[in-house]
């Protein structure tokens, strides 16, 4: 199911929602999150992890821990206009998503549990393109979703 008035252009509710037939078994590995309700993302909240894939066969997990910092730059700096009410733009110094990590969470820990606030729309890296500052990092938002 494709999210309505989904633009590519704009990285504009890049989301879709699936209902499944079967319940997923949880383990060490899958868990339970909640949907955050109010994303009121707070300048250094520090306690944000992306999670993804390496994209390769193996499929292994990885996590990155990122800090949300107030900076005009990850707009101006990323290749795609945003929309500052549907997406969240976060810099990181050493981390960043890659291929494979897109539709992967971006989550909160808030008292013991696990919110999602965001899911991974796209990325840049500093070290694929030489000419900025910083690794920027696009996600939906989920607070805004109906």
């Amino acid at each position: 199911m494709k999210a309505v008035d989904f633009n590519p252009n704009i990285l504009k509710n890049d989301i879709a929602v699936i209902e499944l037939e079967n319940e997923i078994g949880f383990n060490g590995k899958v868990g339970a999150a909640c949907l955050i309700e109010n994303d009121d993302i707070q300048i250094g909240d520090s306690d944000l992890i992306a999670v993804g894939s390496d994209g390769g066969e193996q499929k292994t997990i990885k996590s990155i821990k990122l800090e949300a910092s107030k900076s005009k730059n990850c707009e101006a700096e990323f290749r795609f206009a945003t929309d500052p009410k549907t997406s969240l733009c976060l810099e990181s110094e050493s981390s960043t998503t890659t291929k494979g990590d897109s539709g992967g969470p971006l989550l909160k820990k808030i008292k013991d549990r696990w919110h999602i606030v965001g899911i991974v729309s796209a990325g840049m890296s500093k070290e694929d393109l030489k000419d900025i500052p910083k690794n920027y990092l696009h996600f939906t938002r989920v607070s805004e979703l109906e």
